[in-house]
């Protein structure tokens, strides 16, 4: 369990009591945390260990995490508690209900991408994953990248709002990092309009911070 402090770098809000509950990895949780580090919000980053996980299950909603918990109440839903978090950022809810509506829908197709990964990674049967791997990695995920570099072309490095960063440019920053570390492959090439989209974020000292100086994944397999 990992106590983070925003106050070392910047000046705190006033902000309410947070600990957020998640696997030693980065996947459905790092975009959360990357959005209460820029925040500046302090937060308890709870890393539950594999060997734990069937003794504590029962203390999650629906058995579920990443969990937030926030002055003692639990919530759950990565992206519903990316929602709230952006909302409270500035980076969600600010520009009227169609903007909400097309950060909400490039988050949700980017997180279409993961499931394809998560998909095949954490498939079972191994005849079934050797069978996903190529078209995974020849057909889905080009055909995202592709997409989303015209789209981060079109907005000057940023996928929704031109040269303004919203909750979607954090998400795919958390995310695309997630699906490499998972394929243990690099998959930038041909994609040097989106490459942008991290650059903006982590040029943001705090978040620069946070994303050098964060415990590595321990991935299960």
């Amino acid at each position: 369990m990992v106590m983070y402090d925003g106050s070392i770098a910047d000046n705190v809000k006033l902000q309410p009591d947070i600990k957020l509950s998640y696997f030693n990895l980065t996947g459905l949780a790092e975009p959360i945390r990357l959005l209460l580090v820029y925040m500046n919000w302090n937060f308890t980053d709870h890393r539950i260990q594999y060997d734990e996980w069937l003794d504590v299950k029962k203390d999650y909603p629906f058995g579920k995490v990443p969990c937030i918990e926030i002055n003692g109440v639990q919530y759950h839903q990565s992206r519903a508690i990316g929602r709230y978090l952006a909302r409270q950022a500035g980076l969600y809810g600010m520009d009227g209900p169609e903007m909400d509506m097309k950060i909400d829908m490039i988050v949700d197709t980017i997180d279409d991408m993961r499931q394809a990964v998560t998909g095949w990674y954490y498939e079972k049967d191994s005849l079934v994953r050797k069978k996903k791997y190529n078209p995974m990695l020849i057909d889905t995920i080009p055909f995202y990248l592709s997409k989303l570099n015209k789209m981060a072309k079109e907005n000057e490095g940023f996928l929704v709002k031109r040269k303004e960063m919203t909750w979607a440019d954090i998400y795919f920053t958390a995310v695309f990092d997630y699906i490499q570390e998972l394929l243990k492959t690099d998959l930038s090439a041909r994609i040097p309009h989106l490459m942008e989209v991290p650059k903006h974020v982590l040029m943001i000292p705090k978040m620069r911070r946070w994303w050098d100086s964060r415990p590595r994944s321990h991935l299960k397999y």
